[in-house]
């Protein structure tokens, strides 16, 4: 396989995960009362720019290499931990 190939096919995997994370945060977001827009510094709030930020670009050149889509994924397993911790409590 060329690496092309598995840089494209690791950017629609990373898509598809990152617009799941933006959906799980609304629904807590909504679950706990939370209004992002009125309270931008509330950890959800974070976290949702900070997806979007990564989503928006996912289909770009930002994301180029296999290292890009590493570091992608660094930041998708960091967003899922504490959007896990979050929801915990």
């Amino acid at each position: 396989m060329g690496k092309l190939y598995e840089v494209t096919e690791q950017k629609e995997l990373l898509h598809e995960c990152f617009a799941n994370i933006l959906a799980d945060i609304d629904r807590i977001a909504d679950e706990k009362k939370i209004n992002k827009k009125n309270n931008p510094m509330h950890p959800l709030s974070i976290l949702y720019r900070e997806s979007k930020k990564v989503f928006g670009k996912l289909l770009t050149t930002k994301y180029s290499t296999l290292h890009d889509t590493d570091e992608a994924w660094g930041k998708y397993e960091l967003i899922r931990d504490v959007l896990k911790e979050i929801e915990e409590s």
